[in-house]
């Protein structure tokens, strides 16, 4: 297990700026209250951008090509970026799935999911989990395949995401 630790001071001072000129650039009240007029909103506007910053790599071990921070990093980054209210799924996907990602090293697709949600090529939710929230999924083994059942709330930006990473109970194995 990788030990995450704070970036450096000149790392933070540095990422804090180029947060600040994104919300400055990219966030102005009246466009982003026209963005939630919309019959739709797409979530995913300033995804890319977010990605060619790194942040959606700011929790990534460095061997993962991330910047190597922990949640001390994660909290500066929400904050300079709830100035803005973003609307972006940056902590469901950049730091919830990023961690459980990071830590699946023994799936053989690590590196590549690792990878498409670092580069801002895949949005993933966690759907379940969430047991004090009415999650209550379970799965069970049939043949070659898994079936779901239960229950599960609903989830934000789950709509819009590329992948999902499923929580849930398996019958078999607890």
């Amino acid at each position: 297990m990788t030990v995450l630790t704070p970036l450096d001071a000149e790392t933070r001072s540095i990422v804090d700026a180029t947060l600040e000129r994104f919300v400055d650039d990219q966030y102005q009240p009246a466009p982003r209250l026209a963005r939630l007029r919309l019959p739709a909103v797409d979530y995913r506007q300033h995804w890319g951008a977010l990605a060619e910053l790194g942040i959606l790599g700011t929790t990534f071990p460095e061997s993962l090509g991330g910047l190597g921070g922990c949640a001390v990093d994660v909290a500066h980054t929400v904050r300079v970026l709830s100035r803005a209210l973003v609307l972006e799924p940056l902590v469901e996907c950049a730091v919830i799935a990023a961690s459980i990602l990071a830590a699946a090293s023994d799936n053989p697709d690590h590196r590549k999911h690792v990878d498409a949600l670092a580069s801002g090529e895949l949005v993933t939710i966690l759907l379940g989990g969430r047991p004090g929230m009415g999650d209550a999924l379970r799965c069970h083994a049939r043949s070659d395949a898994y079936v779901l059942s239960g229950a599960l709330r609903v989830v934000a930006y789950a709509q819009q995401a590329d992948q999902w990473l499923v929580a849930a109970r398996d019958s078999a194995r607890g």
